[in-house]
């Protein structure tokens, strides 16, 4: 009779730890799925929010295009040339295409959206080509309203998206181009 109660007992524990050992699978199961459904999440915030203010400033980014066109620097003497109205006009579009990346850069840099797949799918090109059209209205700015760390963090992802481009670029320089998994 003690033996099957000392069976039994045995069974139990087994029992209890088989169940403990289920949990634990069951909770690293449901982590992993958490952490995989937030970076999709993440993704796709980064592609509607990138496309909301993308509709917001191609206005602005055409209409300086057409007073400053072939990329070049616009720089703040050449923009007091103009016509008060223009200079205005174009004053504003700068500062709203400034903003709204600055925005974007500041849910990059709080981890809101995701730095790779807006290095991925816009590049760093079109930020750093149209940032760097701009460079002189960012202290011009600073000045104006005076707020001396405005577009800091847009400089910062700038920055940072300069830095992976010329990391590629010398890594795909240096090795042969592997054949990315898929």
């Amino acid at each position: 009779m003690d033996i099957l109660k000392y069976d039994m007992e045995i069974a139990s524990y087994l029992a209890v730890c088989l169940g403990v050992v289920i949990a634990l699978i069951s909770a690293i199961i449901a982590i992993k799925s958490f952490m995989a459904d937030h970076k999709r999440r993440k993704k796709q915030a980064t592609f509607e929010f990138y496309h909301s203010i993308y509709k917001k400033f191609i206005k602005p980014l055409s209409k300086i295009d057409k007073c400053f066109p072939n990329g070049q620097t616009i720089n703040v003497c050449e923009l007091e040339k103009r016509d008060a109205n223009e200079k205005e006009d174009m004053l504003n579009s700068i500062s709203e295409y400034l903003s709204c990346m600055e925005r974007f850069s500041v849910g990059i840099y709080e981890d809101v959206y995701d730095i790779n797949v807006f290095d991925r799918t816009v590049g760093s090109t079109l930020t750093v080509c149209w940032v760097n059209r701009f460079i002189e209205f960012i202290p011009y700015f600073r000045k104006k309203y005076n707020s001396p760390n405005a577009y800091v963090v847009l400089e910062d992802l700038v920055y940072e998206l300069d830095r992976r481009k010329r990391v590629h670029i010398q890594g795909t320089a240096s090795t042969e181009l592997k054949r990315r998994k898929i």
